[in-house]
């Protein structure tokens, strides 16, 4: 298995750093792209190069296939006709593909965005987000074309090819774009072939630079720049993948096109592997359907029969049924993933009307050489929007609880941190001008951890000597960020739901702060601090914010529990949720240090 995986190392990479290499090397995000009214014809034509419309066909070029047999006139005049008919049919933009490219993905963000089901999903914030940080509204971007080659050797570099068109609702300045895009350094004007182009900054060692060609005011490509040469010298829609896009429907929201066409070097790397004797017997099959695949096409459409179809081209009938098989067996691993996962699905209604409807919709179809993967569009409207609804609010409250549960590991550590500074936990200092009159410490246990939460500037402002209220830190702690702040706090940016239990056998009974060698009871046992409900927060500067132990409510100080219960923070740096009807009883044995209780 090992001598295997070593052989089939290199193949596998070869497939993975296509993408790689893409999402890595164009710095920031990935670019976007849009259409013209006509799917298969645009005039998206640069300065100095032939329309597409008109010129591309006398321009077009037979694309060479390596084949040792002598081929006779007819079938040479039948191929040249077949590469006239793609480059008259083929989207325009598939000049600028990359020689030798063998996957092409076509999204169409405004129009996915601007769809019935999307449009009633509330994504309004991350939405909000990406233009932030990109300064391009998501529903301004038409169409994004993705063409990836294998790696190709181009001015004595090896990597990926790609480019990536980019097409807008309105003009946009191409400058200003790739700067919002993540671009860094300066953007250099050039010129080739009378196309004048902005080139970036090397990427790398043996990284070329980035170039991005203006085609018309709202569309732009984006490739290495030798490739960028390679293709306005080419100036031509040809090779099988164009061939292949010609014959998809691209008005789909997400459309992939795959071609095993011309992929030589790859197939011969995986023969070699197949006749290894190194294949382990159950992946053995798996190998050879590469060399029985032409071609795949893979669509996502929110709105037709089907909601997903995958369609696979075999080279010839015994491909075909292989295929065929191997179509089927996907059927039946997901019809039984279904059965499994069931149970899980329960607890989400709306998944587990669209997970069963789905599965209802499969279908596996063959006919000669083509062999369809299809899943329906569930019948019954909205169950996809419902669904779709039940899973980012399910996203959502995950993202929540995790960011709060990372929130409380922070405290933990910052408490560990200080105990091994201080040989005490942050209740007060170690000397009586830390405290009031009154017995009560000027500052809280929050304000002591501080420096440990990445807030050191903040803390050597304050003066320790006087309370938090003081007209020397009060300004101080009022202006200060709250780094104590939940998801769940955003009505009162000072307040806080993370708070500790005090009074006598608690890990705050009043004086001077303890330390781990009083904790008897465990740490693993021992509450340090909890989330209390969102009307149970307090200002987290403020001293005397203790929920008090021996109150005879103490349930109803902490509050109401979230969905998972009460998140809590044990000593021993744990983050765990209480269940939310954990008694009273069972909630002091958890906060106290010494009772010699045992909790379950």
């Amino acid at each position: 298995m090992a001598a295997f995986i070593s052989r089939i190392r290199p193949v596998s990479a070869a497939l993975i750093c296509m993408v790689a290499y893409v999402l890595s090397g164009c710095g920031g995000e990935e670019p976007t792209a849009a259409p013209a009214t006509d799917e298969n014809v645009t005039t998206d034509t640069p300065a100095g190069l032939a329309d597409p419309a008109t010129d591309i066909v006398a321009d077009a070029t037979p694309v060479p296939t390596p084949d040792p047999t002598p081929v006779d006139k007819a079938s040479a005049d039948s191929t040249a006709a077949a590469e006239v008919e793609t480059a008259k049919t083929a989207p325009a933009y598939a000049k600028y593909f990359p020689k030798g490219a063998a996957v092409a993905v076509v999204i169409q963000p405004r129009r996915l965005l601007e769809s019935e089901l999307i449009s009633e999903l509330p994504l309004e914030e991350p939405l909000a987000k990406i233009e932030d940080r990109s300064g391009l509204d998501p529903k301004s971007i038409e169409r994004v074309v993705l063409a990836i080659a294998p790696p190709a050797e181009i001015d004595g570099r090896r990597e990926p090819d790609f480019a990536v068109i980019v097409s807008f609702t309105e003009p946009v300045d191409l400058r200003v774009v790739l700067e919002k895009a993540g671009f860094r350094g300066n953007l250099e004007e050039k010129s080739h072939n009378d196309a004048s182009y902005l080139v970036t900054e090397p990427r790398g060692p043996g990284r070329a630079p980035i170039a991005a060609l203006a085609l018309d005011d709202d569309s732009y490509v984006l490739t290495p720049e030798p490739l960028l040469h390679e293709i306005l010298e080419r100036n031509a829609i040809e090779g099988p993948l164009a061939a292949q896009l010609a014959k998809t429907n691209l008005t789909h929201e997400f459309v992939l096109v795959g071609t095993m066409e011309g992929q030589d070097s790859l197939l011969e790397q995986l023969s070699a592997i197949a006749q290894s004797g190194e294949v382990p017997p159950m992946l053995a099959p798996l190998l050879s359907v590469p060399q029985k695949l032409l071609a795949v096409t893979l669509t996502i459409g929110l709105s037709g029969e089907n909601l997903l179809a995958v369609k696979l081209d075999a080279r010839d009938e015994e491909g075909g049924k292989l295929l065929k098989s191997l179509a089927d067996l996907g059927k039946t691993s997901l019809e039984g993933l279904y059965e499994q996962q069931k149970p899980q699905l329960a607890a989400q209604p709306p998944l587990a009307e669209l997970a069963e409807k789905l599965i209802a919709g499969l279908n596996v179809s063959h006919e000669g050489t083509q062999v369809r993967f299809e899943v329906k569009t569930p019948p019954g409207g909205d169950v996809i929007a419902k669904a779709l609804r039940s899973a980012i609010e399910a996203a959502r409250t995950a993202a929540k609880l995790s960011s709060e549960k990372n929130d409380l590991r922070q405290i933990g550590l910052a408490f560990h941190n200080y105990h091994n500074l201080q040989e005490s936990f942050p209740v007060a200092g170690k000397d009586s001008n830390s405290f009031g009159k009154d017995g009560e410490p000027f500052m809280s246990w929050r304000t002591h951890i501080l420096p440990f939460m990445d807030q050191a500037a903040l803390y050597n402002t304050l003066n320790l000597g006087e309370s938090a209220d003081s007209d020397h830190n009060k300004p101080l702690l009022e202006k200060a960020e709250n780094p104590y702040l939940s998801l769940n706090d955003a009505e009162d940016s000072k307040k806080t739901r993370f708070r500790m239990f005090s009074g006598k056998g608690t890990l705050l009974p009043g004086g001077k702060g303890l330390g781990f060698r009083d904790i008897t009871d465990g740490a693993s046992n021992t509450i340090m601090a909890i989330q209390v409900g969102p009307e149970k927060a307090v200002t987290w500067y403020k001293t005397k914010t203790g929920i008090p132990i021996d109150s005879k409510n103490l349930l109803d100080e902490i509050g109401n529990p979230g969905p998972n219960g009460y998140l809590t923070l044990f000593c021993d740096g744990a983050v765990r949720p209480l269940p939310a009807d954990i008694t009273a009883e069972q909630l002091k044995d958890y906060v106290t240090i010494n009772g010699g209780e045992v909790v379950r």
